[in-house]
């Protein structure tokens, strides 16, 4: 029988398996090929976020008052249920209706997964290393995409529904991994209470620190670009004659860069604090620019997966230790609603260029646009403060 002290390394296996995606990298693509163009494709993206919207603080509410060991198994199977319609793909409104439970699936674990492994850390007296933890699952997210992403590419080219049936196979193993966890107890003694007051204190907390929810829609911004820049480039490259087992490598190349960040993103953490995450946008704002340039764009897509690892572990690890356990998990759900509000203007109007004046100019208006806000943030933070204080010029908390 497993015990709470088992939960992280547990975890790892889990994560693998459930991050062991093989559509990753080729669904834009496979929706492409039965017949969806590019904005009906933003508009399937816009239903995944929407779902997210109106479901991330229930699902988090799952996971606060009925356990996070629960809202991951729920999460699996809504996974399993995606490919499954995804499989069976014939029109716009059955993809539209596949990616609902892309979106539930998404929901039941964003928020819960970070909740589960910090509050199982707290409850064995090891919390104070979590940001190294975190860096170590960022390792093993990346490594499953990139087996994933390979072995994906390959079944693709030979039947998009082979590499899909196989992703299936693998979920329901991570399905059966995940009954093997323990509730933390951190949870289990946290008092039940409604919807209403749970978001209510989510807000309050939000309200009392404002800087906790500036910084959860910057990162949300620079997250949704590069999200948008990661999914439609398979299929640009596609365009340019490019084969899925060749444009596997260039997402392998993007997860090895993230990879290496994960590694290093625990020390630089304690070195810089939250002033690593700007660091880390501007550069990946630079990457944005070269990434649609061929054939040299892998190597912008190799620090733009550095970038954004960095990005999320450095605002993840700030979220989690400025909120209490009651809440956490309803929190970094309202985190991840920020990024889906984004992404459901963001990846339409993305398709939508991309299908009248070209996937180049696309990419390039994004680029600009995100050089532009740098600039602009960096010099607000520069001569005016944020709040009463820098943004990202918070003290480290002992």
């Amino acid at each position: 029988m497993s015990s709470v002290k088992h939960n992280v390394t547990l975890n790892y296996g889990f994560e693998f398996i459930s991050n062991l995606n093989f559509t990753q990298a080729i669904w834009v693509s496979y929706l492409a090929f039965k017949g969806l163009t590019l904005v009906e494709i933003g508009l399937c993206e816009s239903v995944f976020h929407i779902t997210s919207l109106f479901f991330e603080v229930p699902t988090g509410l799952i996971a606060d008052r009925f356990g996070r060991k629960l809202s991951r198994n729920l999460a699996v199977l809504s996974r399993i249920i995606y490919l499954v319609l995804l499989l069976n793909v014939n029109n716009l409104f059955f993809a539209m209706f596949s990616f609902v439970f892309a979106a539930l699936s998404y929901n039941l674990d964003s928020g819960a997964d970070s909740a589960f492994v910090y509050d199982s850390m707290v409850e064995t007296g090891n919390e104070a290393h979590f940001a190294k933890v975190q860096g170590y699952r960022e390792v093993v997210f990346q490594t499953a995409s990139t087996v994933g992403i390979m072995i994906g590419g390959i079944l693709a080219d030979v039947s998009y529904s082979l590499a899909i049936s196989a992703a299936v196979g693998t979920f329901v193993l991570g399905f059966i991994i995940s009954l093997f966890f323990k509730e933390p107890k951190a949870h289990e003694s946290v008092e039940i209470v409604t919807l209403k007051s749970l978001t209510k204190t989510a807000y309050s907390t939000l309200r009392k620190q404002p800087m906790l929810a500036g910084l959860m829609l910057y990162g949300a911004l620079f997250s949704s670009v590069a999200a948008t820049f990661f999914m439609y480039l398979g299929t640009y490259l596609r365009g340019h004659g490019y084969s899925l087992t060749t444009i596997s490598l260039w997402y392998i190349f993007n997860t090895i860069g993230s990879i290496i960040a994960a590694l290093f993103v625990g020390r630089l953490i304690k070195r810089f604090d939250l002033k690593l995450v700007l660091y880390s946008s501007i550069v990946l704002a630079i990457t944005y620019f070269f990434l649609p340039i061929l054939p040299w764009g892998f190597i912008a897509f190799f620090f733009m997966g550095g970038m954004e690892s960095m990005i999320y572990v450095g605002i993840t690890f700030h979220i989690n230790r400025q909120i209490s356990s009651d809440v956490r998990a309803t929190i970094l759900s309202v985190n991840s609603m920020a990024y889906s509000v984004i992404m459901i203007f963001l990846f339409p109007i993305f398709g939508i260029i991309g299908d009248i004046y070209g996937m180049e100019l696309a990419f390039m208006l994004s680029a600009i646009s995100m050089g532009i806000f740098v600039f602009v943030f960096g010099f607000w933070q520069a001569y005016e403060p944020l709040t009463g204080q820098r943004f990202f010029d918070i003290m480290k908390q002992k």
